[in-house]
């Protein structure tokens, strides 16, 4: 069953996607037919509140995080290093998406956030055909990036991809 997205990792799925730590945020991974599911959490200290107002008082959600905190999700599928889809959210829910910085990229996604006191978590569900063309079965294999942006840092790309920054998701 897919999880009720509310930033509570509540849901039956969540208690079988093995936890990834990268890079201070902890990600599990689940998927269906139509949809992958991410959730990212982070200690509230390293996701400072965004300030700029809140995700349900605005429709565009191709926003201008450059000044808020937020995490960054990248997404290489076919493992290369080279082009990656990244999903941005701040802790106000504020989002942004593109390609390798290139905002037109227009994937179909979902997101609620719960802060607590010492936790941030993000419930994400993207339609997997705007990930890719394939569907995700048992043994396939990803690179995920996610990490802590912050706000007002200097986060270009790098032309030279790192592989520290990358971890390999193993679907089961």
């Amino acid at each position: 069953l897919p999880p009720k997205l509310d930033g509570m990792l509540t849901d039956e799925c969540w208690e079988s996607a093995r936890p990834l730590d990268h890079s201070s945020v902890r990600t599990r991974i689940t998927y269906d037919e139509d949809y992958i599911y991410l959730a990212l959490q982070t200690h509230a200290s390293n996701l400072k509140a965004d300030t700029a107002g809140s995700a349900s008082s605005e429709s565009n959600r191709d926003h201008d995080l450059s000044t808020s905190d937020r995490i960054q999700l990248r997404i290489d599928t076919d493992r290369d290093l080279l082009t990656a889809m990244e999903l941005q959210i701040s802790g106000s829910g504020r989002t942004h998406d593109a390609i390798d910085g290139n905002a037109r990229w227009q994937p179909t996604w979902y997101l609620d956030t719960h802060r607590e006191t010492s936790l941030v978590t993000m419930e994400v569900a993207i339609d997997r055909r705007d990930i890719t063309e394939h569907p995700v079965t048992p043994g396939a294999s990803w690179f995920i990036s996610p990490q802590i942006l912050t706000g007002g840092g200097s986060n270009s790309l790098t032309v030279i991809p790192d592989p520290r920054r990358w971890v390999r998701v193993l679907f089961q």
